[in-house]
């Protein structure tokens, strides 16, 4: 930029006119020409103390040495522009008392009458830096108080929950068992959407089958179908196939959707889950859920407050069903962590269609050549006529009391009735270097040693085989997950746990060490357990990473092998 009409002064001028910042003015030597006031008072100097010094004498002693370098090659460039916002968190200014603060800058060269000079523009972000550090604090704060507020109201809640598991259940205990999932899952909608306001919910992807999840989904609401019953229909496109995503949040999302739809549809009527694949490259894949009631509908008045917190609708056929209107609230901050648009149509007394259009990664697997490609994981599953339950030793680290009872009740309720019970984390390592063990069921907050210590702990132990270790907590947030898995778990379950949870886990993790080479890429498709499991896996998936596509001359799709070694590490071979 050249400017030769108009003095060096009035274009200072100009400049600190349009500018609250510091600014000053230096010329090819380094040496400062022109300062405002507002610079003055960030450095706390005089203009003379200022005026003909090198810009070094407003940074720190131990940068300065190595600016000059740097203002060098700046005062050398062509039309070098700099500006503010490019978080450069190593840049401080020094103050005339030594002071040092955070600072950003902005450049601009400039040519005066044959001569070039560089205008730059300084900010004082030290209360950025200190608003961000409260920020920080104070979501840890909030994150340290929702998984204590989680672990000690899931905690009672469990043994409730654990002991009706273990009653006969007669009408009167199946009243009982309702009324305390419905706390439970409310529960868990309020830490859920806690928990997203906070911004501690994270993406936490794996490459799973998005119709078999639909299916478990769908699965898991058969009794309430049942006793209404609702015929619930299943439309999937088989093109979708595998996709990459967070297979907790997107289970969630469908969850929540058709347990309103089980709600709200009246007796004898109809719910369609529908899939349909939209568009797809080697990398990307759209497709679209729908899921499609006959139920009572829903105004235009009241669409417009659907997804706001703790909404409930003014329509007296949804006023008598139980709720708290946050489950759609959550859906929709689902649907934006997954890259998802939901959007609803409906009308009154024509039920509704809620869609949501997925924009996801696209993963491609190889079998190998020795699998039986018509098995299915739910042949292999060691079920009790295949092992002898008694020759697993189960090992439960648990300090409370009456979940100590009521859990070791339900683990040999499911057949295994070789166990053994300590009460916190120093014992469990202690017990381990001493016996053998299979499988761990480990809470997570406990005294002495929690249970993430203890799982780094007997992880580093030499051990004749290493068990699988299974968390059992009250904290269900992403950052206790994926401490699980850092620290070296198999598996992390919520509270509180039932039957088909303990058979579910084992069943499942000794498949795995059994049948592995039977099995195509199956350690990774976790979308056959319940939504309050997340199986922590190898990551032996090939994807686009590894493979891609290309054309022959007869215009017929081959596959070439991009990265050699991740492709056969990932196949064992």
């Amino acid at each position: 930029m050249e400017l030769n009409n108009i003095s060096l002064k009035d274009l200072f001028s100009v400049y600190n006119s349009i500018s609250s910042d510091a600014i000053l003015v230096s010329d090819k030597n380094g040496s400062i020409v022109n300062i405002n006031n507002s610079l003055l008072n960030m450095f706390e100097y005089s203009e003379n103390e200022l005026l003909g010094e090198k810009i070094e004498i407003l940074l720190p002693d131990s940068f300065k040495k190595s600016h000059i370098a740097h203002r060098d090659k700046a005062i050398k460039a062509t039309n070098l522009e700099r500006k503010m916002g490019n978080d450069d968190k190593s840049l401080k200014g020094r103050k005339k008392d030594g002071t040092l603060f955070h600072i950003d800058i902005s450049l601009k060269s400039f040519v005066h009458k044959g001569d070039k000079y560089m205008l730059c523009g300084i900010r004082n972000i030290n209360y950025l830096k200190n608003l961000n550090e409260k920020y920080i604090n104070a979501k840890n704060i909030a994150e340290d108080f929702l998984a204590s507020m989680s672990h000690e109201m899931r905690t009672p809640l469990t043994a409730i929950i654990c002991q009706i598991e273990l009653l006969k259940q007669t009408e009167e205990i199946k009243i009982i068992k309702h009324n305390s999932e419905h706390l439970y899952n409310l529960l868990n909608n309020i830490l859920d959407l806690a928990s997203l306001n906070a911004g501690m919910s994270h993406i936490r992807e794996s490459d799973f089958n998005i119709n078999n999840s639909l299916k478990e989904i769908s699965n898991m609401l058969k009794s309430q179908e049942k006793s209404k019953n609702i015929k619930m229909l299943n439309d999937y496109d088989k093109q979708i196939g595998i996709i990459t995503t967070d297979n907790q949040k997107f289970k969630q999302i469908i969850l929540n959707l058709l347990n309103n739809a089980v709600k709200y549809t009246p007796d004898n009527g109809i719910i369609t889950i529908h899939s349909k694949m939209i568009s797809t490259t080697n990398s990307k894949i759209r497709f679209k859920v729908d899921i499609i009631d006959n139920g009572p509908g829903i105004s235009l008045k009241n669409q417009e407050k659907l997804f706001h917190d703790f909404e409930r609708l003014d329509n007296e056929d949804v006023t008598k069903v139980e709720g708290t209107g946050i489950g759609l609230v959550i859906v929709k901050k689902f649907c934006k962590l997954l890259n998802a648009e939901i959007t609803l149509k409906s009308k009154l007394g024509e039920g509704s269609t809620f869609s949501i259009l997925f924009n996801l990664k696209r993963t491609f697997r190889i079998r190998r050549n020795s699998i039986d490609r018509n098995r299915r994981l739910s042949d292999h599953r060691i079920s009790c006529n295949i092992f002898e339950k008694n020759s697993l030793k189960i090992l439960l680290a648990e300090d409370t009391p009456i979940l100590q009872k009521l859990v070791k009740q339900i683990i040999i309720k499911c057949g295994f009735t070789n166990i053994d019970v300590v009460s916190n984390g120093k014992e469990a390592v202690d017990y381990c270097k001493n016996n053998d063990v299979d499988v761990i069921f480990m809470d997570w907050q406990m005294p002495v040693m929690q249970g993430n210590e203890a799982c780094k702990e007997i992880r580093s132990l030499t051990l004749k085989k290493q068990p699988k270790i299974i968390f059992l907590t009250g904290n269900a947030f992403d950052s206790y997950q994926k401490e699980a898995q850092e620290v070296g778990g198999d598996a992390f379950y919520t509270k509180p746990i039932k039957p088909r949870d303990i058979t579910e886990s084992i069943n499942l993790f000794f498949n795995i060490e059994k049948h592995r080479d039977s099995i195509a890429s199956s350690s990774t498709d976790d979308s056959k357990l319940s939504p309050k499991i997340k199986l922590f896996p190898e990551d032996n998936t090939l994807t686009l990473d590894d493979i891609s596509f290309e054309k022959d001359k007869k215009k017929k799709k081959r596959y070439r092998i991009k990265n050699f070694k991740s492709f056969f590490r990932k196949l064992k071979l």
